[in-house]
């Protein structure tokens, strides 16, 4: 009925620590108007005089009487003081400020609010009441003890609630013209005693509008029942109007006053006393109706939980009548119903049954529910009421949300306290230097400082001449681009007082933005507000770092708009959303200040401190917690806005909108061309583009801003690069084309709800711009485009000279910083002639590391072998597996003061603190082929030269080689703009070997490069790129070798009528030669094929290389996506790495000889035993411990089985797993038709059932099959054979199978062999392609079993056919507590080696001496056509229908195939849940007829078709062949003896 239950919560405990703090913000709150003076009572003043402390006068609606009293009010009471009673007010409350708003055009604040209390004689109010109720700018009330009655007995009575009502009414009736009066809270909200009216009741909820209601009556008084007489309990309100209406509410106090016993003042409750008085009415509408939720109590009975309170013209109240019906109503999934009497036509009806409550709690929110009864001449109806009220329940509903969001509350009261804490402007507390000044302030992290001196740049470039000045928190920038920052007479201003913890503002979310956003965490710029505060000068230009100015923006100082408001803001999309669209204006109480417009682009901000001081304040309070506000808006543009809109602070908004600025791209300009027709092509925006306004600037004549033009936007001021800086590339003109909205004449951008920007990404020919924005049309409203770069020839040139003249400067302070950092590291001492292996990795590389060492000792190399890795990815659990295999696990010290290493420059770090002299650093991607040490890292006349002059590193060259243009540009980035060209590979990263001693400098230098790959990657391809620059710039000799690029990977189809096609999935690096045949085959840089380790056999088969004389011109490769079919079992192959042609067409070299033996299978075993690792240490812990106990306390009662139960000694156990109970029937009839008399039982999960199974649950019964109930559902099928085997009626010698394989033998003889067996603990059968499947999965290392993978695995060794088996449960005891750890810690398995069988490999942990293993193989039965299964003849096989499974004791049929025993449907026909047997014999006798067969050496892969088809293929040249025409007619008999029982 409700999805989760709404808890009332209390706000005690969160708002603790502001009471102290609230109580101290009252008085200025009170002299701002925002709060209403606290009562003179709680300040210790006269408590028998009602006072009440009204809201501001200004804020109410009405005429005005001497005391500031409104002409109407509204009167909430309770008998209650607690913060939930407060909370009970404050939710009506809003609901009538909700509806007051709703209903009336333009701002309302609704209607002042009084809720009146009695704390009692000895009692004060909760602090955190008072303040809750002064946060919701509710007044307080305190009667006095003779008024509302100060018995303590009598707090929760009807008598009670009707004094403190009628005397609330009393006292303001004297100041108000029109009340509308409500009771809040338990009784006073309309319940009894016992009714359980001292219950919780959350406030009635308000259907129509109360204080409407009470103007309308104008004299007297109105009681707001349900109903007049039906046992409903005391009114929930009542209005009062005029002399007359106090005069009856006066009368009505006295003679509830005077009843002294309080079984006679609850029957003169406030309804009754009130209608005893004249000019008091009762609605009309007298007969009870109830709303609850029509699904909730049992068998789908209406649950009333709240009745209709009904004024003269509409509803007006729901009042409460169970505990928790306002958690119903609120539900905002809640199926709402009224349910009524018909038949009665009565104004005042009486005697008609009263309402019953029964005792169910359906859904556990409810306590009860109350109905209706049917009388004489009455009859109840029920029908929908939640679709005709969704509006009143939408007001509710949001109110109810607000009410009970403690952190909205929360906030709400600490934005009151920051009110009440704004201190007056003073220019030296400010830290303003002096009054008038002015300047441009920026801030940013580490990664914007180059932006920020580029913005610098592009101001002076405008001519203007404002001081800068750059606001930064001291954690967040090094030292040194301060340095550069003050050299180009920017200062630098720390913000780290402003801020808690020095930090600007917490890491969030953005919400509502596009999967970019939202996927990866961002500022949102909290920083700004600290930016501001922190600068000395009095009127501030903010700029973003990335906003670069077009002309001079002086100006913007002296316009009109500026000396007015001291606020210049300029606008972005979309329209800010409304109070009925973002709570948060109800939640700050500022919903009447909501005016349509766009939303705040802060970017570029025009302030003067002096005028905006508190709303920089309340900016500063939003922005520190921003983890709340952010949720309801995107940063801190709209910070500022929230902030101006709570102070009242005036500010100008720019009316003029935004221009987008990118280019016009198709597919043959997809870099952009402005004279290209709009119509024809792709706008990609990449910037926004903020204008002046028409305020005519007072001083300024020289003309420097372009006239207004119809067609473009009025004064370009700033452009906003936010996008290129994602994409900038310095060989792109980002700025061609402006895209501007064409605004009808009299209106503005705010008035079309939908202006907004629509992102476009790279799958829609944008490339290389990847992401683009572009002006959203709406109706309308139109867009235009104008060419931007005709206008502004020289903008795109000046914003690439500019950048790069700042990023230089910043990157190269940085480089001399990080040479000084690195340098002041301890080196690493290294033993002169020291050698030693680094492989490099991240959290998941530790098994690639262990595989790539165990291949390394496999070719004799003794060097010691070190793991580098970041301390992000340290993992205590690598840490012991790599000590385990003799590998030393080495976390990578920081030396680059408060920065860490990137992963990119994991390779330069690990080779600087590496304790070698000679160091080989590879990828733990890698598989060696040779020993490293002879060929390569103890060879003299690499390193050592003539004179010492030799090689500080050597390098393999890699992918493809750079142009010239390529090599100029990378020069000039590293300052060797004049370095001449030369043509050559670029190095390969995957692997390189340092003299570390020459080699430190430029390593050091490589590091920084990859460092700051942000900037250097521009211009370098990569990381084997960046070292080639810094051994250039560092002028140390670096060793690229000659080389004939090999790979390595496998001859695939791409169809099957076509030929192979080669896919390469890894690179061949040789040992070095003074020739481009290189040497030896030294190792293979294996690229992705660790990720798909699983599915990546044959991988290494084949190596493809140029043929010699295709090798003078540096070859190239390149990686191409192709979507190549599946190679055997290896799954698909997607990107593929392919030698590409150079000059002239060449005839590539592949040999599957290459590395002198079968390179793949070694790799397999390796890469196998490494990923084994850790699963095999788990497995051999627990199994040793296991073998540590005496069989007998797990086989005899304390494991899985207890022996001293078991029932029979021989059966058969159908597990429900594919089949369900009428394959059960099916299969029980079959056995008995084929003379099988054992004991059958069906082991069941327990859930619900349909009609048709529970008649096949019938039908087992009267076959004699026991039913064992209790399978969890949800269990593999391993744990569902195992609860099957523990039930004490399961047989000791069981055949276990799926209920929906079929037999075609009697099995018995199979069984009752098995005890005299030795190895007859269990028997399991053979699936297709074992000998693959076992060999590949990995658990016959981890259990101990020794599988040659190169023979395939031996006949002991199988991958078990799922639900066949055969087991002896006493003997298996051991086994089957194997088994039931494997189920249970089945994830942890699997993600070490893969899919498997728990129930085989529980048995094989014990060896083959366990269990037996059928010598005969499966037959894979195949359709001869589609997969549909109709026959076709000569067609090839196609899609797998059966697998069928044969007894041991047979003699091999025709071909080899044994005689059956089971079949399992597969594939299209199966697994199946229920079986008819005419459709089984159909399907047999057609299988038969025009099937072939597989046998288990044949691989089945998914194909196409959805996955609903499995494909059988044909190897080793071995020819399907046709099932013997004997085998289904036994089968056949069965079925016809079957087909025809009911």
């Amino acid at each position: 009925m409700v999805t989760h239950l709404w808890r009332r919560r209390r706000l005690a405990s969160t708002l603790g620590f502001l009471l102290l703090a609230a109580a101290a913000a009252a008085a200025l709150l009170v002299s701002l108007g925002a709060l209403p003076p606290p009562p003179t009572s709680l300040l210790g003043g006269n408590r028998r005089a009602a006072r009440w402390a009204p809201p501001s006068s200004s804020s109410a609606e009405g005429g005005d009487d001497s005391d500031g009293w409104p002409s109407a009010a509204l009167v909430l009471f309770s008998a209650g003081t607690t913060a939930d009673d407060a909370r009970d007010a404050v939710l009506v409350a809003e609901q009538v400020r909700r509806l007051a708003l709703a209903r009336t055009a333009g701002p309302r604040r609704g209607p002042p609010v009084v809720f009146v209390y009695d704390a009692g004689a000895d009692r004060k109010v909760p602090h955190d009441a008072v303040e809750l109720l002064r946060a919701f700018d509710i007044g307080l009330l305190q009667l006095p003890p003779s008024d509302a009655g100060s018995s303590e007995d009598s707090s929760h009575s009807a008598s009670h609630c009707a004094r403190l009502g009628l005397g609330a009414a009393s006292a303001a009736a004297s100041r108000a013209d029109v009340l509308a009066v409500i009771g809040v809270g338990g009784v006073c909200a309309g319940g009894t005693p016992g009714n359980g009216g001292s219950v919780k009741r959350r406030g009635p909820a308000v259907l129509g509008d109360v204080l409407r209601a009470a103007v309308t009556l104008r004299a007297g008084v109105e009681v707001w029942a349900a109903d007049s007489g039906g046992g409903l309990g005391d009114a929930v309100g009542f209005a009062v109007a005029g002399a007359a209406g106090k005069a009856a509410v006066e009368a009505a106090l006295r003679a509830v006053s005077e009843r002294s016993d309080d079984a006679g003042a609850v029957k003169l409750g406030l309804a009754a006393a009130l209608l005893q008085q004249s000019r008091v009415s009762l609605p009309a509408a007298g007969l009870p109706v109830l709303v609850g939720d029509p699904r909730a109590a049992e068998g789908g009975r209406f649950c009333g939980v709240a009745a209709v309170v009904r004024g003269r013209r509409e509803p007006l109240l729901l009042q409460w009548l169970v505990s928790g019906g306002a958690d119903v109503v609120a539900a905002p999934d809640a199926a709402l119903a009224s349910a009524s009497y018909e038949g009665l036509q009565l104004s005042r009806p009486r005697n008609f049954p009263p309402l019953n409550a029964t005792a169910s709690e359906p859904n556990g929110v409810v306590s009860e529910c109350r109905v209706l009864v049917p009388g004489s001449g009455l009859r109840v109806s029920t029908k929908d009421w939640g679709d005709s009220h969704k509006s009143v329940l939408a007001v509710f509903r949001a109110a109810y949300e607000a009410v009970s969001n403690d952190a909205a509350v929360l906030q709400r009261l600490k934005l009151r306290q920051a009110l009440a804490d704004l201190k007056p402007y003073d220019h030296q507390e400010a830290g303003v230097s002096a009054p008038g000044s002015r300047g441009v302030v920026m801030t940013a992290s580490r990664s914007g400082v180059a932006d920020v001196l580029f913005t610098a740049f592009m101001l002076r470039e405008t001519g203007c001449t404002l001081p800068i000045e750059f606001a930064y928190a001291k954690s967040e920038v090094d030292e040194q681009d301060l340095d550069v920052l003050r050299a180009h007479n920017i200062r630098p201003v720390e913000t780290d007082a402003f801020v808690r913890n020095a930090r600007w503002a917490p890491t969030i979310f953005a919400l509502g933005q596009d999967a970019h956003v939202q996927t990866h965490p961002i500022r949102l710029g909290a920083s700004k507000v600290f930016a501001l505060l922190a600068s000395s000068f009095e009127q501030i230009l903010f700029l973003d770092q990335d906003n670069a100015p077009i002309v001079d923006p002086t100006f913007l100082f002296e316009t009109n708009a500026f000396a007015r408001t001291g606020a210049l803001f300029w606008p972005d999309f979309p329209v800010r959303k409304s109070p009925e669209a973002n709570p948060l204006w109800w939640y700050l109480g500022l919903q009447e200040r909501y005016r349509q417009e766009l939303e705040f682009e802060s970017g570029q901000m025009v302030l003067d401190k002096s005028k905006i001081w508190g709303a920089l304040q309340i900016t500063a309070h939003i922005s520190l917690e921003a983890n709340y506000y952010f949720q309801y808006f995107l940063g801190d543009k709209e910070a500022f806005f929230w902030a101006f809109t709570a102070t009242g602070t005036p500010y100008f908004l720019n009316p003029n909108y935004i221009t987008s600025v990118g280019a016009l791209v198709n597919s043959k300009h997809p870099e952009g061309e402005p004279t290209l027709d709009a119509s024809r092509a792709l706008f990609c925006g990449l910037s926004m583009m903020q204008s002046g306004f028409h305020d005519e600037p007072r001083n300024l004549s020289d003309g420097r801003l372009p006239a207004k033009d119809a067609s473009t936007p009025a004064n370009p001021v700033f452009m906003h690069w936010n996008i290129v800086k994602r994409i900038y590339n310095h060989h792109l003109d980002f700025f061609q084309t402006a895209q501007m909205y064409v605004v009808p004449r009299g209106k503005e951008a705010a008035d079309f709800r939908d202006v907004n920007y629509l992102s476009v990404h790279e799958s829609v020919n944008t490339a290389p711009y990847k992401y683009c924005l572009f002006l959203k049309p709406g109706v309308g409203l139109d867009t235009t485009t104008y060419n931007f770069r005709k206008r502004n020839p020289d903008f795109n040139a000046r914003f690439h000279t500019m950048r790069a003249k700042a990023h230089q400067a910043i990157e190269l302070s940085r480089l001399q910083a990080d040479m000084e950092r690195i340098g002041n590291h301890s080196r690493v001492p290294a033993e002169p002639g020291s050698r030693g292996i680094v492989i490099v990795g991240k959290s998941d590389d530790a098994v690639n590391a262990i595989a790539a060492a165990i291949g390394l000792r496999r070719t004799g190399c003794k060097l010691p072998i070190r793991y580098a890795y970041l301390q992000r990815h340290r993992s205590l659990k690598n840490i012991a597996m790599l000590r385990n295999n003799k590998i030393d696990p080495h976390e990578l010290p920081d030396m680059l003061g408060t920065k860490s290493w990137s992963d990119t420059a994991l390779m330069a770090a690990a080779a600087l603190d590496a304790p070698f002299e000679r160091v080989l650093v590879v990828d733990a991607a890698t598989y060696f082929v040779s020993d490293p040490d002879a060929a390569l890292l103890n060879r003299t006349d690499l390193f050592d030269g003539d004179g010492g002059d030799g090689a500080a590193a050597v390098f393999w060259g890699g992918r493809r080689a750079r142009s010239q243009q390529e090599w100029d540009e990378a020069a000039a980035a590293v300052g060797l703009a004049k370095l001449p060209y030369r043509k050559g590979a670029l190095p390969f990263a995957g692997a390189a070997v340092f003299h570390r001693p020459k080699a430190w400098r430029a390593i050091a230098t490589a590091a920084h490069y990859l460092q700051e790959k942000s900037h250097f990657f521009q211009y370098m391809k990569g990381v084997g790129d960046a070292f080639f620059w810094a051994f250039e710039a560092t002028n140390t000799t670096l060793r690229i070798m000659p080389w004939r690029p090999r790979l390595v990977g496998a001859m695939v189809p791409i169809a099957p009528d076509r030929p192979v096609q080669f896919c390469g999935q890894g690179v061949v690096l040789e040992s070095p030669t003074s020739g481009v045949d290189g040497g030896t085959p030294l190792l293979v840089s294996l690229g992705k094929i660790p990720e798909d380790f699983r599915n990546a056999a044959g991988h290494l088969a084949t190596v493809a290389s140029y043929p010699a004389t295709a090798a003078a011109d540096p070859p190239v490769l390149e990686v191409k996506g192709a979507g190549w079919t599946d190679l055997g079992t290896a799954g698909p192959l997607k990107d593929c790495l392919v030698l590409k042609e150079v000059a002239q067409p060449v005839e590539f070299e592949y040999s599957g000889t290459y590395f002198g033996r079968d390179l793949d299978a070694q790799y397999r075993v390796d890469g196998r035993s490494a990923r084994n690792t850790v699963a095999k240490v788990r497995f051999r812990k627990f199994h040793g411990e296991l073998l540590s106990q005496p069989e007998d306390d797990i086989s005899g009662g304390s494991g899985v089985v207890d022996s001293r139960r078991i029932a029979a000694p021989f059966g058969v156990v159908l597990v429900e797993t594919h089949g369900g109970p009428q394959s059960a029937v099916l299969t029980s009839r079959l056995l008995r038709a084929l003379g099988c008399d054992l004991p059958v039982f069906f082991a069941h999960v327990s859930r619900a059932r349909n009609d048709d199974e529970l008649k096949a649950f019938q039908t087992l019964g009267q076959l004699g099959v026991g039913l064992l109930d209790g399978i969890p559902p949800d269990a593999p099928p391993a744990l569902k054979v195992l609860r099957a085997l523990a039930f004490p009626e399961a047989p000791q010698v069981a055949l276990v199978m799926d209920a929906a394989t079929l037999p075609l033998r009697d099995p018995t003889p199979y069984l009752k062999v098995m005890p005299s067996m030795a190895r007859g603990a269990a028997a399991f059968w053979p699936d297709l392609d074992s000998a693959r499947a076992v060999a590949a999965d990995g658990m016959a290392d981890v259990v101990g079993l020794d599988v040659d993978v190169a023979a395939g695995a031996s006949p002991a060794v199988v991958r078990a056919r799922p639900g066949l088996a055969i087991i002896d449960k006493v003997r298996a005891g051991l086994a089957l507590k194997v088994v039931e750890h494997l189920v249970l810690e089945r994830p942890f398995y699997e993600r070490h080696v893969g899919s498997y069988d728990p129930l085989y490999w529980g048995f094989a942990a014990f060896g083959p001496q366990r269990f037996f293993v059928p010598g005969t193989q499966p037959v894979g039965v195949a359709l001869t056509a589609d997969a549909t299964g109709s026959s076709g003849s000569g067609a090839a096989p196609a899609c797998l229908s059966a697998v069928i499974s044969g007894g041991w004791d047979s003699s091999a049929a025709a071909g080899g195939a044994p005689v059956p025993l089971f079949l399992e449907p597969e594939g299209v026909v199966g697994p199946v849940a229920n079986w008819a047997a005419a459709a089984v014999r159909r399907l047999v006798k057609s299988t038969y007829d025009s099937t072939v067969a597989a046998y288990a050496d044949s691989p089945v892969a998914a194909v196409a078709a959805g996955g609903s088809c499995k494909q059988v293929a044909w190897i080793d040249g071995r020819a399907p062949v046709k099932l013997p025409a004997s085998w289904p007619k036994q089968l056949l008999a069965a079925l016809d003896t079957v087909a025809n029982v009911p």
